[in-house]
């Protein structure tokens, strides 16, 4: 649903899925929900429950790829993105909130929230089935 911007059934499932007590996912799609919002406090909240998920090296190693192909980003930004070679949730919540519509820096973060998103879904595939 969040893959199709259909961001209150999204928030609605993601909400319901943790209120179940699902801990696995539901807080990262639901983190994904208010950045795209946006409401960086709010998805700040949610990264913080989600911890280190399992996703971050795959998507660590797409991100580092990547920016290096994005011209123009400001060197703190891939540095916080990658902080000590893993994903870092917040420095994306920052990202998204600050690059300008129509540049490289906000195609490069659709981007990596396609993947970060595709990535996801197969974690909640994957979690579904066990």
């Amino acid at each position: 649903m969040l893959i199709h911007e259909f961001w209150d059934a999204s928030h609605t499932a993601a909400q319901r899925a943790d209120d179940l007590g699902e801990r696995a996912v539901s807080a990262y799609w639901h983190g994904i929900a208010h950045r795209m919002e946006p409401d960086p406090g709010n998805a700040s909240y949610w990264f913080r429950r989600v911890g280190k998920h399992s996703i971050f090296p795959q998507l660590a190693d797409y991100a580092r790829t990547r920016l290096a192909e994005t011209p123009g980003l400001e060197p703190t930004a891939t540095s916080r993105l990658l902080d000590g070679g893993s994903w870092n949730p917040f420095a994306m919540i920052e990202l998204c909130g600050k690059v300008k519509t129509g540049s490289p820096a906000e195609a490069m973060a659709l981007d990596l929230q396609r993947e970060e998103m595709r990535l996801l879904l197969l974690a909640t595939l994957d979690h579904l089935a066990d």
